[in-house]
Formats: C-alpha cells, structure tokens, sequence
C-alpha cells in the first residue's frame, strides 16, 4: 500500500511538471511577450537629438606641409638646430651593432654619423641635409660606400653641414 502511494505521488508530481498549454490557453504572465520574454514598460518618450550641422565639412589636413613648416623649439638643446634631412643606414635593437656600424661609416664618410635611440630601436643616420635634393645626393654617396638607405626627415645641425 505504502509503495503504491509512493507511485502515485511520483506520477502525479511528473504530471505537473510536463503540463503543457494547449493552443489559446497560454499561461502568460503580465510583461511577457508571446515568446515568454520580459517586456519593459516603454518610456514616456525619447529623449531629442542634437545634431551639430556644419556648413562644410572638415577639410583634409595635408602633413606634409605641415611638417615642412615646423621649427623646432628654441630651447637649449635645440640652438642652432632646424627641420631637415638624414640618410638612415641601419634600425636595429641592438646597441652593439649600431656602434659598429657608426664607426663603420664615420671611416668610410667624410660626414658626421649619428647613432639615434628611439625606443625601442637604435638608427644610424648620417649626414645634416637642408633640402631633400641634398639628401639625394648624399644618399647615392652613401649608397656607393656600401650601404642600404633611405631619406628621413630629423632635426639638423646646419653648421655641421657647412664643415
């Protein structure tokens, strides 16, 4: 008797938990949706917009120019310095090597070379050019003495170029 009562117990608690509704007889609660979700109460309205119109739209800043415009600070450490050129011969991480390598072109150079450290790379950058057609020329110099170059824009010494 006692197990029979168990059964039936078991089988009515099953039956509860696998009821479904049928068609129409949705056991829907207040705030769902038909697929069950929770529904938010709308706001009251939204808030404006503010669109900021302009009569024209913003023009394209050219670089460049704004680079060859540039004159450095007149501090202490840049006295007598301006916007120029230098011919890069080598980035490397390693310390070592960039010193060799300066070394390297100071002897075969009549130029001064500068070992440059810009986190996390060391350059070796030769030469205090005013223009680019100056860069050029001393590229193709440097080029002839065995070295793989480029054309970068840095911070010159005019006076060391006038040595």
């Amino acid at each position: 008797m006692r197990a029979a009562l168990i059964i039936f117990l078991c089988a009515i608690l099953l039956a509860g938990c696998t009821f479904l509704p049928a068609a129409g007889q949705r056991g829907e609660r207040k705030g769902e949706d038909e697929a069950g979700q929770l529904v938010l109460p709308e706001a009251e309205s939204a808030p404006p917009m503010v669109v900021d119109e302009k009569a024209d739209p913003p023009t394209k800043t050219d670089y460049h120019a704004l680079a060859d415009q540039y004159q450095p600070e007149e501090t202490a450490e840049n006295l007598g310095r301006q916007r120029g050129y230098r011919v890069q011969i080598l980035t490397t991480q390693n310390p070592d090597i960039a010193e060799e390598i300066k070394n390297n072109a100071s002897n075969k150079l009549d130029r001064p070379v500068y070992r440059i450290y810009d986190p996390p790379y060391y350059k070796v950058r030769v030469g205090d050019c005013l223009s680019h057609e100056q860069a050029e020329e001393l590229e193709k110099d440097v080029r002839k003495a065995g070295f793989e170059t480029f054309i970068v824009r840095d911070i010159v010494e005019p006076e060391a170029n006038e040595k």
